[in-house]
């Protein structure tokens, strides 16, 4: 997500900076079967974060959490899941505008 998002700023000549936080127990948490504690875990870290427009949980896994990343925090935030989405409708509206897409 690094190398896209610095190639991305760099396309763009956008002033931006990526702050990366990792919480390791939190995937450990998950794979042992408790997804509680995993969202738990992952809105403990959001609630730290200060001074950012946008939280990205950026592991598919991570998305869960969303909810309860956004009851602690005013922090406006985005999951990868939804951000796929939201690329692959962009990507594939020219097609479906002219008929040809096809499911």
């Amino acid at each position: 997500m690094e190398l896209e998002f610095t190639e991305e700023t760099a396309r763009s000549d956008a002033d931006a900076t990526l702050t990366s936080v990792a919480v390791p127990d939190a995937l450990a948490a998950l794979k042992a079967g408790d997804g509680k504690a995993h969202d738990q875990l992952i809105a403990q870290a959001a609630a730290n974060v200060r001074n950012a427009d946008a939280i990205v949980l950026a592991h598919f896994s991570m998305s869960r959490a969303a909810d309860a990343v956004r009851a602690c925090t005013d922090i406006p935030v985005l999951t990868s899941p939804d951000a796929a989405i939201d690329k692959l409708k962009r990507v594939l509206a020219p097609a479906n505008a002219k008929g040809t897409l096809e499911c």
